[in-house]
């Protein structure tokens, strides 16, 4: 794939999802693209309504003390505080495949082939973690994308495997190109 020719050689950022047991490998093709690794994006899996789940917990304790006046505050306090206690965000954790540990998170290597890239970085405000639940097979959140868009506005995006359109960008892969070979689809930009 001719991902280097595609790339703008006056400042261009990649990023690459790569399953866990193919990091290395991960790595190895950034490198023969011409990027050099500089940081990991990490997409938590999350069950599909974790905050439904935390909201459900607190409407039994509501339940529980029936109409909250102000003398019953400090003890609703504590009862919510007894809950926060035990509460764990892995009870949050959706449930993946894997043959050792089981897959709550997917990886995916952010490389520069250029500082100049820093250049025209807008916004310094987006984190390296999201957590969203995971909806099917291979379909990654949009969080990812949306935090690139405010980072980068002005510069041209390309998704390659993309399976579906996205404004601002040029979406590739055969879902989206209507079955198209993807490097017949990368050579018609070059």
């Amino acid at each position: 794939m001719q991902v280097k020719n595609i790339a703008d050689p006056n400042g261009c950022v990649l990023v690459l999802w790569v399953p866990s047991s193919l990091l290395k490998e991960g790595i190895e093709i950034m490198e023969e693209w011409g990027f050099e690794l500089k940081q990991n994006y990490i997409w938590v899996k999350s069950k599909k309504n974790p905050t439904e789940q935390i909201a459900s917990e607190i409407s039994k304790i509501f339940r529980k003390k029936g109409s909250v006046s102000f003398q019953d505050a400090v003890d609703f306090k504590e009862a919510v505080l007894g809950w926060v206690k035990s509460f764990s965000l892995n009870d949050c954790l959706g449930f993946g495949m894997g043959r050792l540990f089981r897959n709550t998170h997917e990886i995916a290597l952010v490389g520069i082939n250029s500082t100049k890239i820093y250049k025209i970085l807008n916004n310094k405000s987006q984190r390296t973690v999201s957590i969203e639940p995971n909806e099917r097979h291979s379909k990654k959140p949009e969080n990812l994308q949306n935090s690139l868009d405010l980072m980068f506005p002005d510069a041209r995006k390309i998704e390659i495997f993309a399976r579906r359109l996205r404004p601002g960008w040029v979406c590739l892969g055969n879902e989206v190109c209507d079955g198209e070979d993807i490097r017949e689809s990368l050579k018609k930009l070059l």
